[in-house]
């Protein structure tokens, strides 16, 4: 009779233990892990689930056991829809939850009866924050209990009803990201190019969220009937456009605030090809502050205290230029092409992987105008020759050559050390673009020839302009009418 039971208490000891032995060997032994060293009072074996709040002249008035406030968190691989506090769950209870130490985790219930006092507060809240802010950022938004996430972003968009979501959501499937951005009108999804292990894998995410292929003939399926005639004797035709399943809109990042660094995860060299990479996707684009410095760590933002140091906050990078102190001054060249390309309607993209090179070409669909990115990626390993990369030929194009550039970075134990260990600024590795001479064209009749010479080391990229030599008005004119 109570065998059950007995099954249901091994199954949760048994989840403990293996999370406590995880997450203890991540925070002290793991060499991606902080290393948090000795287990004492001040770092005891693992974090408390709990903030005590202290005892002062409002606290006192309430029972001490109503001032243990859980910390909020969370969860790998859960079920998104089932709030991990609430009454279903016994994520706390089995050690599951991640928790942030920071914040803590509050009871809404399951509706505004529940707790009405805490729900006008945060009605207010939103509201106000939509009143001076366009556009709000979803943190752990597979976390948020959704019949509250729902509630409130309605609240927000009574003040501003065209309120700009992005939204932190890893649901574990894009079915369930969809249920999330339907029943909360999310306008784009946070994703993150630093997430790929290798070329090949930011070569795929590069693709999802690049734009329609090449040559697309139709974005809508449209259907033509005739409808017979008129009362002026003309005929007409009937245009049915079918509404199809698009992908979900996404704000693709080249490093956030919880990626590790390329310094880091990487080769400190591919800061440079990644952020073009993401820059020629036909999605809103993202990056954080100490990216484009070339941070040598991921910045513990809860802790620290140091001041932020660029030399992009100081100078005035052209994009043309060779630069010092990261790669600011060609984020800026990036980030024009990619602002053309998005107002204007560049939605059609080829992306190719051939070993440790992407290249990316992204043109408008009428006038077939575009623009190519060659870029060498740098993962550990690639050492420095120019990888043995194939020629292009781009059939049927004339091209312009923008520009090429790689990035040099001193990634020495002593520079490194010398970074770190500065007590007021948190600053990049010495660092700097350096314009390459190596490209070489060739343009026939049919076709122009890209290829690259042998000074093209990972980290390295070349952006060129493009039309097509055969367009010379709108295919528009072809069309049926």
């Amino acid at each position: 009779m109570n065998l059950p039971f007995y099954k249901e208490y091994d199954g949760d000891i048994a989840e403990i233990l293996e999370q406590i032995f995880n997450r203890t060997k991540y925070v002290r032994l793991d060499d991606h892990g902080p290393k948090q060293g000795e287990i004492n009072s001040k770092s005891p074996l693992i974090e408390s689930y709990f903030t005590r709040l202290p005892l002062n002249k409002v606290t006192e008035k309430h029972k001490k056991t109503r001032l243990a406030l859980v910390n909020n968190g969370w969860i790998w691989g859960a079920n998104a829809l089932i709030d991990n506090a609430g009454p279903f769950s016994r994520a706390y209870l089995r050690r599951e939850v991640i928790v942030w130490g920071d914040c803590v985790k509050l009871r809404y219930g399951a509706s505004w009866e529940e707790s009405p006092v805490l729900w006008e507060h945060m009605s207010k809240y939103v509201r106000l924050m939509a009143k001076y802010f366009t556009g709000f950022r979803i943190d752990n938004c597979h976390s948020t209990p959704i019949h509250v996430a729902e509630f409130l972003l309605d609240e927000a968009r009574r003040e501003r009803p065209n309120l700009f979501v992005v939204a932190e959501l890893f649901s574990g499937s894009e079915e369930m990201d969809y249920v999330f951005v339907k029943r909360l009108g999310l306008s784009a999804l946070i994703r993150e190019a630093m997430q790929a292990w290798g070329t090949g894998e930011l070569s795929r995410l590069v693709h999802s969220y690049g734009g329609r292929p090449i040559g697309s003939f139709e974005v809508d399926e449209i259907e033509q009937k005739p409808l017979g005639e008129q009362a002026a004797g003309s005929k007409r035709r009937e245009v049915i456009r079918r509404i199809k399943k698009t992908p979900l809109n996404a704000l693709f990042m080249d490093c956030t605030h919880d990626n590790e660094v390329p310094a880091q995860k990487r080769d400190a060299r591919d800061t440079l090809p990644n952020a073009a990479l993401v820059s020629m996707c036909a999605s809103a684009s993202g990056s954080v502050m100490g990216y484009d410095e070339v941070y040598p760590r991921l910045i513990e933002l809860v802790h620290e205290t140091r001041l932020y140091d660029s030399a992009s906050s100081v100078q005035n990078p052209t994009g043309a230029d060779e630069s010092e102190g990261g790669i600011g001054s060609i984020k800026k060249l990036l980030n024009q092409i990619h602002t053309i390309m998005g107002k204007d309607g560049y939605d059609e993209t080829h992306v190719h992987h051939e070993d440790q090179y992407i290249t990316v070409h992204r043109v408008h669909p009428e006038s077939r105008k575009g623009y190519f990115l060659i870029a060498h990626t740098a993962f550990p390993g690639y050492g420095n020759g120019n990888g043995g990369f194939k020629p292009v030929h781009l059939g049927g194009t004339k091209a312009r050559h923008l520009g090429s550039w790689m990035l040099e970075v001193d990634t020495s134990e002593e520079a490194t050390k010398v970074v770190l260990e500065d007590k007021k600024l948190l600053r990049g590795l010495p660092s700097k673009v350096v314009a390459l001479p190596g490209i070489k064209m060739e343009s026939n009749k049919d076709e122009t020839v890209i290829s690259v010479r042998d000074k093209f080391p990972p980290g390295s990229i070349a952006l060129f302009e493009t039309w097509s030599k055969y367009q010379k008005r709108s295919l528009n004119q072809y069309s049926l009418k």
